[in-house]
Protein backbone atom coordinates (compact mmCIF):
# COMPACT_ATOMS: atom_id res chain seq x y z
CA UNK A 1 0.00 0.00 0.00
CA UNK A 2 1.42 3.25 -0.95
CA UNK A 3 2.83 5.35 2.70
CA UNK A 4 0.60 8.11 1.44
CA UNK A 5 -2.91 6.38 2.16
CA UNK A 6 -1.48 4.51 5.06
CA UNK A 7 -0.74 8.04 6.75
CA UNK A 8 -4.56 9.28 6.01
CA UNK A 9 -5.42 6.09 6.81
CA UNK A 10 -3.85 6.35 10.66
CA UNK A 11 -5.15 10.04 11.02
CA UNK A 12 -8.67 8.84 10.25
CA UNK A 13 -8.30 5.95 12.46
CA UNK A 14 -7.05 7.86 15.34
CA UNK A 15 -9.56 10.26 15.10
CA UNK A 16 -12.35 7.82 14.66
CA UNK A 17 -10.43 5.77 18.06
CA UNK A 18 -10.91 8.89 20.00
CA UNK A 19 -14.12 9.78 18.68
CA UNK A 20 -15.80 6.26 19.79
CA UNK A 21 -14.16 6.76 23.38
CA UNK A 22 -15.61 10.31 23.98
CA UNK A 23 -18.46 9.29 22.05
CA UNK A 24 -18.83 6.40 25.23
CA UNK A 25 -19.64 3.70 22.58
CA UNK A 26 -16.58 1.92 23.69
CA UNK A 27 -14.28 1.67 26.92
CA UNK A 28 -10.69 3.13 26.38
CA UNK A 29 -9.70 -0.37 25.96
CA UNK A 30 -12.07 -1.06 23.63
CA UNK A 31 -10.93 1.85 21.37
CA UNK A 32 -7.43 0.75 21.35
CA UNK A 33 -8.63 -2.75 20.59
CA UNK A 34 -10.76 -1.41 17.90
CA UNK A 35 -7.97 0.42 16.20
CA UNK A 36 -5.60 -2.57 16.60
CA UNK A 37 -8.53 -4.27 14.92
CA UNK A 38 -8.75 -1.62 12.17
CA UNK A 39 -5.14 -1.27 11.29
CA UNK A 40 -5.01 -5.24 10.77
CA UNK A 41 -7.71 -5.27 8.62
CA UNK A 42 -6.49 -2.18 6.70
CA UNK A 43 -3.62 -3.95 6.31
CA UNK A 44 -4.89 -7.23 5.39
CA UNK A 45 -7.24 -5.72 3.00
CA UNK A 46 -7.11 -1.97 2.49
CA UNK A 47 -10.01 0.16 2.05
CA UNK A 48 -12.92 -2.70 1.27
CA UNK A 49 -11.90 -4.54 4.41
CA UNK A 50 -12.48 -1.09 6.40
CA UNK A 51 -15.31 -0.20 4.71
CA UNK A 52 -16.87 -3.90 5.75
CA UNK A 53 -15.60 -3.13 9.26
CA UNK A 54 -17.52 -0.09 8.96
CA UNK A 55 -20.84 -1.01 8.05
CA UNK A 56 -20.35 -3.23 10.94
CA UNK A 57 -20.00 -0.77 13.64
CA UNK A 58 -22.44 1.84 12.38
CA UNK A 59 -25.32 -1.11 11.93
CA UNK A 60 -24.47 -2.50 15.26
CA UNK A 61 -24.45 0.85 16.65
CA UNK A 62 -27.95 1.77 15.68
CA UNK A 63 -29.10 -1.70 16.28
CA UNK A 64 -27.90 -1.36 20.09
CA UNK A 65 -29.56 2.00 20.45
CA UNK A 66 -32.65 1.41 19.11
CA UNK A 67 -35.04 1.13 21.52
CA UNK A 68 -33.22 0.40 24.45
CA UNK A 69 -35.00 1.38 27.04
CA UNK A 70 -37.12 -1.02 25.86
CA UNK A 71 -34.76 -3.94 25.60
CA UNK A 72 -33.40 -2.60 29.35
CA UNK A 73 -37.08 -3.79 30.29
CA UNK A 74 -35.93 -7.61 29.66
CA UNK A 75 -32.73 -7.78 29.63
CA UNK A 76 -29.62 -7.79 32.55
CA UNK A 77 -27.67 -5.28 30.37
CA UNK A 78 -26.73 -1.79 31.76
CA UNK A 79 -28.80 0.98 29.73
CA UNK A 80 -25.45 2.90 29.31
CA UNK A 81 -23.05 0.48 28.55
CA UNK A 82 -19.89 0.77 27.07
CA UNK A 83 -18.63 -2.13 24.96
CA UNK A 84 -15.19 -3.07 26.03
CA UNK A 85 -12.02 -4.85 24.48
CA UNK A 86 -13.29 -8.46 25.23
CA UNK A 87 -17.00 -7.69 23.27
CA UNK A 88 -14.62 -6.21 19.69
CA UNK A 89 -12.36 -9.01 20.39
CA UNK A 90 -15.50 -11.17 19.91
CA UNK A 91 -16.90 -9.20 16.64
CA UNK A 92 -13.68 -8.59 14.75
CA UNK A 93 -11.18 -10.84 16.35
CA UNK A 94 -11.01 -13.11 13.79
CA UNK A 95 -11.40 -10.54 10.89
CA UNK A 96 -8.19 -9.12 12.24
CA UNK A 97 -6.50 -12.29 12.40
CA UNK A 98 -7.31 -13.38 8.74
CA UNK A 99 -6.40 -9.43 8.15
CA UNK A 100 -2.60 -10.28 9.32
CA UNK A 101 -2.53 -13.90 7.43
CA UNK A 102 -3.47 -11.59 4.05
CA UNK A 103 -0.98 -9.13 5.10
CA UNK A 104 1.89 -11.82 5.77
CA UNK A 105 1.19 -14.25 2.93
CA UNK A 106 0.02 -11.85 -0.04
CA UNK A 107 -0.16 -14.73 -2.41
CA UNK A 108 -3.38 -16.37 0.10
CA UNK A 109 -4.69 -12.97 0.73
CA UNK A 110 -7.75 -13.10 -1.59
CA UNK A 111 -9.00 -16.28 0.57
CA UNK A 112 -8.40 -14.55 3.84
CA UNK A 113 -10.21 -11.49 2.44
CA UNK A 114 -13.24 -13.61 1.87
CA UNK A 115 -12.55 -15.31 5.12
CA UNK A 116 -12.60 -11.49 7.13
CA UNK A 117 -15.99 -10.84 4.84
CA UNK A 118 -17.61 -14.38 6.44
CA UNK A 119 -15.95 -13.15 9.89
CA UNK A 120 -18.03 -9.64 9.57
CA UNK A 121 -20.66 -10.97 8.34
CA UNK A 122 -21.38 -13.38 11.33
CA UNK A 123 -20.36 -10.47 12.98
CA UNK A 124 -23.15 -8.55 11.99
CA UNK A 125 -25.93 -11.06 11.60
CA UNK A 126 -24.96 -11.86 14.98
CA UNK A 127 -25.20 -8.20 16.50
CA UNK A 128 -28.63 -7.30 14.53
CA UNK A 129 -30.46 -10.70 14.65
CA UNK A 130 -30.22 -10.36 19.18
CA UNK A 131 -30.47 -6.72 19.37
CA UNK A 132 -33.28 -6.28 16.84
CA UNK A 133 -35.13 -9.73 16.92
CA UNK A 134 -35.98 -9.03 20.59
CA UNK A 135 -37.43 -5.81 19.77
CA UNK A 136 -39.48 -7.19 16.49
CA UNK A 137 -39.86 -10.65 17.48
CA UNK A 138 -43.23 -12.19 18.25
CA UNK A 139 -42.86 -15.63 19.20
CA UNK A 140 -38.89 -16.82 20.83
CA UNK A 141 -37.56 -20.37 20.93
CA UNK A 142 -34.60 -21.73 22.64
CA UNK A 143 -32.14 -22.69 20.04
CA UNK A 144 -31.15 -25.82 22.07
CA UNK A 145 -34.52 -27.19 23.13
CA UNK A 146 -36.51 -25.56 19.96
CA UNK A 147 -39.32 -25.01 22.72
CA UNK A 148 -40.83 -21.36 23.41
CA UNK A 149 -38.82 -19.16 25.63
CA UNK A 150 -38.50 -16.11 27.22
CA UNK A 151 -37.31 -12.63 25.00
CA UNK A 152 -34.09 -11.39 25.86
CA UNK A 153 -32.40 -14.81 27.24
CA UNK A 154 -28.91 -16.38 25.63
CA UNK A 155 -29.80 -19.03 23.21
CA UNK A 156 -33.01 -17.62 22.41
CA UNK A 157 -34.04 -16.65 19.04
CA UNK A 158 -36.99 -15.22 17.02
CA UNK A 159 -37.82 -15.82 13.10
CA UNK A 160 -37.98 -11.94 12.75
CA UNK A 161 -34.32 -11.83 14.15
CA UNK A 162 -32.89 -14.53 12.24
CA UNK A 163 -34.53 -12.78 8.97
CA UNK A 164 -32.81 -9.19 10.15
CA UNK A 165 -29.66 -11.01 10.49
CA UNK A 166 -29.63 -12.53 7.41
CA UNK A 167 -30.38 -9.04 6.23
CA UNK A 168 -27.12 -7.28 8.06
CA UNK A 169 -25.06 -10.71 6.99
CA UNK A 170 -25.78 -9.86 3.19
CA UNK A 171 -25.06 -5.87 3.62
CA UNK A 172 -21.15 -7.02 4.18
CA UNK A 173 -21.61 -9.29 1.54
CA UNK A 174 -22.71 -6.18 -0.63
CA UNK A 175 -19.89 -4.07 0.37
CA UNK A 176 -17.55 -6.56 -0.06
CA UNK A 177 -18.85 -7.20 -3.72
Amino acid sequence: MPIRSTVVFIFFLVTAVFATYKAKKLTGYGALTGGMVALLIYLGSGVPGIAQLAAFFILATLATSHKKSFKATFQNTLLEQKRDAWQVLANGGIAAICGAFAYSSPANAFIFQLMMAGALASATADTLSSELGSVYGKRFYNIITSKPDERGKDGVVSIEGILIGLVGSATIGLVYS
